[in-house]
């Protein structure tokens, strides 16, 4: 049962949470989702941001 107003995301947030996880779209650390179907296998790929290590490197 799906609901033709809601987002990709939406749907993808609510099937996390449904199987005890949860995310953020605010506070996202995804750079992008990748959603794939083939026959009966679903494949979600979650790449996450490179964080940025600015303040960590001090060059002398």
């Amino acid at each position: 049962m799906t609901d033709p107003e809601k987002t990709e995301a939406e749907i993808l947030q609510q099937w996390i949470e449904a199987v005890g996880g949860g995310i953020s779209l605010g506070e996202s650390q995804l750079k992008s989702v990748e959603v794939s179907k083939r026959g009966d296998k679903l494949t979600i790929v979650l790449k996450k941001k490179k964080q940025r290590k600015g303040s960590d490197q001090t060059q002398p």
